[in-house]
């Protein structure tokens, strides 16, 4: 059941759909303000599945990403690059799902959305057996993956798997929920 996340509410008419991939920031007529670099904004899925609202945060991604990978967002310098255990650098922060790809982000501009509360139907996720559901996610040494196998220091606080198994990759039916996200070094 595939994710169809729209802005909600009149703020956001003329922005950016949530997949869309902008190559600069978006500037709205005398108003600048409707995409800022950082903002959040909401949506609601209107696909089949109707998981209801979510949050997204908008950002320059500065490393190539594919649509359902793991993001670490730096809320300060408002940029995400692919999220992986074994660096800090690439491991600690607020994560997200990339809701489009972003195969040139290392070398132009890239701006898009990550979801940050929510679900997600097409994580990047490790192969996992049966047993996985309302378990908590671990970023893996794979660049953009979780997993569920105990990572020290890399639990992701605030992500639950939400089906029992999962297929490498980003795969549909690959379910996670999102509530505001945060690797921290604690798990």
């Amino acid at each position: 059941m595939p994710i169809d996340y729209r802005f909600s509410g009149g703020s956001y008419i003329g922005a950016s759909p949530i997949i869309q991939v902008d190559a600069v920031v978006p500037a709205y007529a005398s108003d600048a303000s409707k995409m800022r670099l950082g903002s959040t904004s909401i949506g609601v899925d209107f696909g089949t599945s109707n998981y209801g609202e979510a949050e997204f945060r908008y950002i320059k991604f500065t490393g190539a990403v594919v649509a359902g990978d793991v993001v670490l967002s730096d809320a300060s310098g408002k940029r995400g690059v692919q999220a992986a255990s074994g660096a800090v650098a690439t491991g600690r922060g607020i994560v997200g799902i990339a809701m489009a790809s972003h195969p040139n982000a290392a070398t132009t501009n890239d701006f898009g959305f990550i979801l940050i509360r929510g679900v997600h139907s097409f994580a990047n996720v490790a192969t996992l057996g049966a047993g996985q559901l309302h378990v908590t996610m671990y970023l893996t040494a794979v660049a953009g993956r979780l997993g569920t196998a105990v990572v020290a220091t890399y639990k992701a606080d605030g992500i639950t798997a939400r089906t029992d198994t999962f297929t490498a990759g980003p795969t549909e039916g690959n379910i996670i929920e999102l509530n505001w996200p945060v690797v921290s070094g604690n798990g």
